[in-house]
């Protein structure tokens, strides 16, 4: 399974969650890494990629770069959040089939 397509789902799910004044991205980022990408990862990568969640953009001007709205973007994020169960549920399934495993 790509671990990429679990901490994007993770992410959004996270970010979209975030209360409206909380406007940092820094905090969903930080504990989607966690929960994905961070057991694989050594602790000077650890290290790095904290110190990388500083240099964030916050959400509001984040949209604003995308030239999106804070109530659009809600709409696409659940819809990316509800469309990428079905495909990580896939790969899971394809990658045993193969018997790849999925804990890597």
């Amino acid at each position: 399974m790509s671990t990429e397509t679990i901490f994007k789902r993770e992410h959004t799910k996270k970010a979209k969650t975030c209360k409206d004044g909380n406007n940092s991205l820094k905090d969903p980022s930080s504990k989607s890494y966690a929960q994905v990408f961070a057991p694989h990862h050594g602790w000077a990568i650890r290290k790095a990629v904290a110190l990388g969640m500083y240099a964030l953009p916050t959400r509001t001007h984040l949209l604003k770069m995308l030239n999106e709205e804070e109530a659009e973007a809600k709409i696409q994020m659940e819809s990316y959040v509800n469309a990428s169960a079905p495909v990580i549920t896939y790969l899971d399934n394809l990658f045993l089939s193969k018997q790849l495993g999925i804990d890597w």
